[in-house]
């Protein structure tokens, strides 16, 4: 524009002033083409400024457009978090599939009838149908017997219409049912007391009967007593100021003290002797199951600023056992498994080994992907076998975080229905003698399913974050996975730890905890022999009640050369099958 005007100031031929004209006009006219020029220079730098300023904001939009997206993806994915734990907390407590059926099968199981005004569905009333043999209505002939007379009133022992009285034949109608009675009574013994008849100076002239051992010295409870308030507390979840409460509507009172002070006793000089036993017999296995639960302590421990704490449970074929641990760290493997102490443990951590010749695995343990058994693995101590139900709940747990996606759910139920189908065909082949013509048929099977599993893991083209998440999983875990393969004593998943770990979740909804460390290593120990005698199918009152009498008669827990055989699978069968649970049949009163 400056140049334009320029030349226009050169070739314009008003610059000749002729006199007669005002050159006034003209040099307006040029000032304000000037202006102008002025103008248009500020308007080309404000241009350039603003398509500046937009091309920051096109780079600023993408950018949050950018964000936007991260943010619709994290949000979704905590979205799906919230309904995985709105599942844990109120869907049913069950991981077995339901059988899914079209509606044309679920058609052709609807009965019909045929009426006056056409067919209809045919409506059945709940419960056994007419013809029904059911069980019965069995007395257990192994329970005593205690007999009731019912007579007649004594104004009905005549005749209604003469009066005269009624002859008792003898005879009776007899019908049974089951009953219960609790009573607490006093168990009075009498120690007999013999004179000499001799004239010996030497011996005392009266002789009594030795009197029977205490299970705490001096107490006033017997042993049954004792064991009762045990069973009641860690076996049938009644915590003790319920029983204390119960024991008052008997007429016995008894002090929350004195409760707690005998509990303290016995755990320290009778349980805990048979506990430490069966961490021993448990590292003599060769194959085991673990998991963990969350458990609460209520006592403040130094350098700890909460009360959670965790119940680590080990199962192999002998025992079952708990370990009560404020952490979940890697140190309760290595000390429960390997006896180590801390300096050995920081050792082997720090790859110093302590056993360098131990360079075969001790342990095959059954487990799920948690870090601190791979910490171990790592180690060389042990291999997992990684737990194929929770490898499952992982694609259940993706349509119940994307219930909305109808793409993800068919892949889904491809995999369910695949990973059931290696559960049925594992179950067929572990039937039969290995390496027989059958196992082998079904082993065949197995593989072919393992491979299309292994293909599909393979594949690159999962874009859904679940998929992605699934099949990296899967990958990095993949020979875990099928360990059981070539091990068929090996089962597929983690079930008998987590049925095992159960009863102690169940306790935590009665009792929350314990408020001390003794307490809590009590129910580990009371849960380890309970469950080792069940797995045993021994009575855990009649073995307690045994074990105590047995204790009492030295006073005091026997050694460990003598302790482990009074472990539950170690007893002779003689003392089994006194011990035994009873057979019992399912009753039914209808």
């Amino acid at each position: 524009m400056a140049e334009m005007l320029l030349k226009l100031e050169k070739k314009s031929p008003i610059k000749v002033c002729l006199g007669a004209v005002s050159c006034e006009t003209v040099q307006k006219l040029i000032d304000e083409l000037q202006l102008v020029g002025v103008e248009l220079r500020k308007n080309e730098q404000r241009i350039s400024d603003l398509e500046a300023d937009i091309k920051e904001l096109r780079i600023y939009s993408l950018e949050l457009e950018q964000e936007n997206k991260l943010l619709k993806k994290e949000l979704e994915k905590e979205k799906a978090n919230v309904r995985l734990l709105q599942k844990m907390l109120f869907a049913r407590g069950t991981e077995k599939q339901v059988e899914q059926r079209s509606g044309a099968e679920k058609r052709e199981e609807v009965e019909y009838e045929e009426t006056e005004s056409g067919y209809v569905v045919k409506t059945t009333k709940r419960g056994a149908k007419n013809g029904h043999k059911g069980h019965g209505r069995k007395i257990p002939d192994n329970l005593p017997v205690k007999e009731e007379i019912i007579d007649l009133p004594e104004d009905k022992k005549c005749c209604e219409i003469c009066g005269k009285p009624l002859k008792d034949t003898g005879l009776y109608e007899v019908s049974s049912e089951i009953s219960v009675k609790k009573v607490y009574y006093i168990k009075k013994k009498k120690r007999k007391i013999y004179k000499k008849t001799c004239d010996c100076d030497k011996c005392h002239t009266l002789m009594k009967a030795p009197q029977s051992p205490k299970l705490i010295p001096k107490g006033k409870f017997s042993i049954e007593f004792w064991v009762e308030l045990l069973i009641n507390k860690y076996m049938n979840h009644l915590p003790v100021t319920r029983q204390i409460s119960d024991m008052k509507s008997y007429g016995i009172e008894v002090s929350s003290g004195t409760i707690t002070g005998g509990l303290q006793f016995i755990y320290s000089n009778y349980v805990i002797a048979l506990y430490n036993a069966l961490i021993i017999e448990l590292r003599k296995t060769k194959h085991l199951h673990a998991d963990e639960t969350g458990y609460y302590i209520f006592q403040e421990v130094e350098g700890k600023k909460n009360y959670n704490w965790y119940m680590w449970g080990f199962v192999c074929k002998s025992v079952i056992l708990f370990v009560l641990d404020p952490t979940r760290s890697a140190k309760v493997l290595y000390q429960t498994l390997f006896n180590m102490t801390p300096d050995d443990i920081e050792k082997l951590t720090k790859n110093k080994p302590v056993d360098a010749n131990n360079s075969e695995p001790v342990y095959i343990v059954n487990a799920d992907k948690y870090s601190s058994y791979k910490a171990l693995q790592n180690q060389g101590l042990i291999v997992i076998a990684y737990c194929w139900a929770h490898q499952k709940r992982e694609f259940e747990d993706a349509l119940t975080k994307y219930p909305q996606d109808q793409e993800l759910k068919p892949w889904v139920e491809i995999w369910i229905t695949k990973i059931s189908l290696l559960y049925d065909v594992n179950d067929e082949r572990i039937k039969h003698t290995k390496d027989s013509y059958d196992f082998n048929q079904y082993h065949n099977k197995l593989i072919d399913i393992l491979d299309w599993m292994e293909k599909e893991i393979e594949k690159q083209q999962y874009t859904h974050p679940a998929q992605i998440e699934i099949m990296t999983s899967m990958k990095q875990h993949w020979s875990g996975l099928t360990l059981f393969v070539q091990h068929p004593e090996i089962p597929m998943d983690n079930n008998p730890c987590e049925r095992a770990l159960r009863p102690i979740v169940l306790g935590i909804n009665n009792y929350w905890g314990n408020c001390s460390i003794w307490g809590g290593q009590l129910l580990a120990a009371m849960h380890s022999i309970i469950q080792t005698c069940l797995l045993h199918r021994i009575s855990p009152r009649s073995y307690l009640i045994y074990y105590f009498e047995e204790c009492t008669k030295r006073n005091s827990a026997h050694d460990e050369n003598e302790i482990d055989l009074f472990l539950p699978h170690k007893l002779s069968e003689e003392i089994k099958q006194k011990l035994k649970i009873p057979e019992t049949e399912v009753l039914d009163d209808t």
